[in-house]
């Protein structure tokens, strides 16, 4: 398993597709790279509905007085609620990232 460079996959894009120069660029600059990588804000923006990203997220415990934090693969729905292979996030999500594009 390798990190994807981006000059390949523009190369498989421009071999196998018949997208113009353009709209391939659109789709290589929301490839993640180690350029753009590190979480994410949600203040500063969430991922496109239904993609999975890493998400940093919290729960606080009342009756302890206390907080825990945790990292799952969740995507976004149309009602914009965090999904997981678990089910609807029961917490909330205060950091997200791209996952690696791997081959």
């Amino acid at each position: 398993m390798r990190l994807v460079d981006i000059k390949d996959v523009k190369n498989a894009f421009m071999g196998k597709c018949d997208l113009d120069e353009e709209s391939i660029q659109t789709i290589i600059d929301e490839i993640p790279t180690t350029e753009k990588g590190g979480m994410k804000l949600i203040e500063e923006g969430l991922p496109i509905v239904g993609l999975n990203v890493l998400c940093q997220w919290e729960k606080s415990d009342l009756i302890h007085n206390s907080k825990d934090i945790y990292q799952t693969i969740m995507h976004r729905n149309a009602d914009n609620e965090w999904i997981s292979d678990f089910g609807v996030c029961t917490g909330k999500v205060t950091h997200w990232m791209h996952l690696p594009f791997v081959v």
